[in-house]
């Protein structure tokens, strides 16, 4: 695969770091309050277990923590997919397509500031 050197300049790569930062910072935040979730269903299935709860309420209760792990396991795998842009940063290798080695356009880092592939790489992929 031929290298092509970055494009992004060095105020670029800060900019597109700090984007990346707090996109990190926010998904923490939201799995702080979805483990907290999980946690009260857990109190209640205590607290309910008391008493009889009602099957309605019991299945729904267990498709909420289902969906709740499904949700976390998402925000553990865009975790990984930013601490993994940060890296490219650092190494200076952000915004270089891991499969054509082209440059990815600024509009789709823009977008998806995380993404290590470009368009044509994933439209070339599809075809």
């Amino acid at each position: 695969m031929p290298c092509i050197h970055n494009r992004l300049d060095d105020n670029e790569l800060k900019m597109f770091e700090s984007i990346l930062l707090e996109k990190r910072n926010r998904i923490l935040e939201q799995i702080l309050q979805f483990r907290q979730e999980l946690a009260d269903y857990a109190q209640m299935l205590v607290m309910d277990s008391t008493f009889s709860m009602h099957m309605g309420d019991a299945a729904t209760v267990t498709i909420e923590k289902d969906y709740i792990h499904r949700v976390l396991q998402q925000f553990e795998k865009d975790l990984l997919n930013i601490d993994s842009a940060l890296k490219r940063i650092k190494d200076k290798s952000y915004g270089v397509c891991r499969i054509t080695g082209k440059p990815i356009n600024k509009e789709r880092l823009a977008a998806i500031p995380e993404t290590d592939v470009s368009i044509e790489a994933l439209a070339a992929r599809q075809s």
